[in-house]
């Protein structure tokens, strides 16, 4: 018996531009993670990881500006379409320093 995973993300095609750029920050990025997967992105610095990232959650473009081709859903769904509320509750990102995040003093009770 085969139990199809249930498709938690997927980017299909994703090119980014942040505003007055000529580069790419991320150009034709494709990934499918399914339900129970862990990833792990990583690589130098400039490369575009937070960025892809804020793209999952968000922040990009709503508040950095910068342009989208491709498709990112969440759950089956265009993250378009979701609320942001839902989005920013699902998505979330550990920066280089996470003992220096106030989320992080919170959950260790300081």
């Amino acid at each position: 018996m085969v139990v199809e995973k249930l498709e938690i993300i997927n980017i299909n095609n994703l090119t980014f531009n942040y505003p007055d750029s000529k580069q790419s920050a991320i150009k034709n990025i494709n990934l499918t993670v399914n339900e129970g997967e862990f990833i792990l992105i990583v690589g130098p610095s400039g490369c575009g990881k937070s960025t892809l990232i804020r793209l999952l959650n968000r922040v990009v473009p709503d508040y950095y500006g910068g342009t989208i081709e491709g498709e990112v859903s969440i759950n089956g769904r265009n993250i378009e379409f979701l609320d942001k509320k839902q989005v920013i509750e699902n998505v979330g990102m550990v920066y280089q320093h996470p003992e220096k995040q106030l989320y992080f003093k919170m959950w260790k009770g300081k």
